[in-house]
């Protein structure tokens, strides 16, 4: 044990396989595989990409609750209103309340503008379910 550990180069780390024996694994190599396959990868400019990302996720943030606009529909026009909780529809109207506060506090523009439509739509759909509900 004490030859082993003396032949043994500092750059190497001493495991112990299935077996009762221990080998010696050359870290140098690992390390020397994952910096190759990390420099396969391609690399990615955020600061490039982060003005598209946010113009997208700004843009799918104003669609995303225009897609609440039926149920909305049917409620006021149709007066139909069976299977909408009002448990449901007061805590998503809680959580965008929460995350409008969230993104003005942290000046986040995409944030609470988005969060500020949701917190339009799950009100009218609040509204109507408490008024046409029996």
């Amino acid at each position: 044990m004490l030859r082993e550990r003396l032949l043994t180069p500092r750059n190497t780390r001493r495991v112990a396989p299935r077996t009762s024996r221990m080998v010696a694994i050359d870290t140098t190599r690992m390390k020397a595989a994952v910096d190759a396959s990390r420099a396969a990868l391609p690399s990615v400019d955020v600061e490039r990409i982060k003005p598209r990302l946010e113009r997208a996720v700004f843009g799918f943030g104003f669609v995303n609750p225009m897609l609440a606009l039926p149920q909305i529909y049917n409620i006021f026009v149709f007066k139909h209103v069976a299977g909408l909780s009002l448990i449901t529809i007061a805590s998503a109207l809680l959580m965008s309340l929460l995350w409008t506060a969230y993104g003005v506090l942290r000046r986040q523009t995409v944030v609470w503008a988005t969060s500020a439509v949701w917190v339009i739509l799950n009100g009218a759909t609040l509204a109507g379910v408490a008024m046409f509900s029996r």
